[in-house]
């Protein structure tokens, strides 16, 4: 059957067919089922296109929103480095005219955009790796047997030699627990690094529940020097070396404002060298959130020149957990 024609083979000769025009009732009833399957092969196609228009439109929208956080992102960090540059440092603030800008990691706000300056003097570095204060810290973030093994395994990883420290791995007992990387007995190129130890978890390194993870205390470079007026609270006991009711009563002091019995109290700290322990540093991390939920992580360094007054250390856009 032709459109329209009823063919046959005419006599016993190979390929030759004879068509005559085919009744009215055999066109009609082979055209509606054609036209049918043409219709249901439009729909499908149709549905085909709407989708990936569909899925094109929320990606095109989706890189716009990403975009226009960025710029909030970029606005708020100019803010800050302007008030940085331009401002004088007192103690946990940076001054500028009636305006003080927190360098302590106090969350302010630029418009709708919450930002967090911390001095990075407050932090500490690991470019100088001192096992009992890293112990010190993650004490008090998660319990005394796993604080002790992560401090050992850190320093295995960044130390030159092969020999284990108590508690600690070395190449050997990676190979023996089957792990898929080695020590880079090496100093950390990325704070990320610390992932790679085993044991170290993504919620202890990102913080979870409120608690504060090891990325927001820790630097992989850092300042060569400790202000003890920017740092964190839970960093000031292992590095300074002191505890309980001394402890307390420094934290106190710093929470009143009282920075000259604070300085008789800690100023022969050998930690401190002679110099003021309310020594701001160069480089600051500058954290923001945006209305929509993304952030962003910064690290500049400011420096004594006029053309190029600051130089980026580390950019995180947008800034998503590790794990």
């Amino acid at each position: 059957l032709i459109i329209g024609y009823l063919c046959r083979r005419d006599g016993l000769m190979r390929g030759q067919w004879k068509c005559m025009k085919a009744p009215e009732q055999a066109q009609k009833g082979f055209v509606l089922p054609l036209t049918l399957i043409v219709l249901a092969l439009l729909t499908v196609l149709s549905m085909g296109l709407s989708h990936v228009a569909r899925n094109t439109l929320n990606e095109v929208q989706s890189r716009k929103l990403v975009v226009e956080n960025e710029l909030l992102f970029r606005s708020s960090v100019q803010w800050s480095l302007y008030h940085l540059l331009t401002g004088v440092p007192n103690k946990r603030v940076v001054k500028h005219g009636s305006f003080s800008l927190p360098i302590d990691g106090t969350s302010m706000h630029w418009g709708a955009v919450d930002v967090r300056v911390q001095d990075v003097a407050g932090l500490l570095g690991l470019w100088y790796y001192r096992q009992p204060v890293f112990e010190g810290i993650l004490k008090q973030l998660t319990s005394e047997s796993q604080a002790q093994s992560l401090a050992a395994r850190l320093g295995d990883w960044i130390d030159p030699d092969q020999r284990s420290r108590y508690r600690g791995m070395e190449a050997s007992d990676y190979v023996k627990a089957r792990l898929p990387m080695l020590p880079r007995n090496a100093a950390l190129r990325s704070l990320d690094e610390l992932l790679e130890i085993p044991g170290l978890s993504p919620a202890l390194f990102n913080g979870h529940d409120g608690v504060v993870g090891l990325r927001d205390l820790l630097l992989a470079g850092g300042e060569d020097h400790f202000n003890l007026a920017t740092a964190p609270n839970i960093l000031v006991g292992p590095v300074l070396g002191i505890s309980g009711d001394e402890l307390q009563q420094v934290l106190s002091l710093r929470r009143r404002g009282m920075w000259q019995a604070l300085n008789l109290m800690v100023g022969n700290n050998p930690l401190f060298d002679g110099g003021s322990p309310f020594m701001p540093g160069f480089q600051y991390r500058i954290t923001t959130t945006t209305p929509d939920g993304f952030t962003g992580r910064a690290i500049y360094r400011l420096v004594p020149n006029r053309a190029v007054p600051y130089e980026l250390i580390s950019w995180h856009y947008p800034d998503y957990e590790r794990g």
